[in-house]
């Protein structure tokens, strides 16, 4: 139960009962959902993210997690949960 819990999510699909379950969980915990779609996370669950993962060099409209993670200013973080459901 750490204060500073960092939890990312990807490819949610506009479903977020993965957040709203960890977030009744972990309360504490900052929770970042992205998908290549535009959605809306639920109010004071999450901060979503409309992001298309990739290699930006063969894809231009893409980003790697590292441009994002520094998008972010994650960087000095740790990312204690990282769901990944993308295709």
């Amino acid at each position: 139960h750490k204060k500073d819990c960092l939890v990312y999510s990807a490819g949610s699909n506009g479903d977020f009962s993965f957040e709203m379950h960890l977030k009744e969980t972990l309360p504490h915990c900052e929770i970042h959902t992205f998908d290549m779609n535009l959605y809306q996370c639920p109010q004071n669950v999450c901060e979503f993210h409309q992001v298309k993962f990739g290699n930006p060099e063969q894809d231009h409209s893409s980003k790697d997690w590292k441009t994002v993670v520094q998008q972010l200013n994650h960087t000095q973080r740790q990312i204690d949960i990282f769901k990944i459901d993308i295709e």
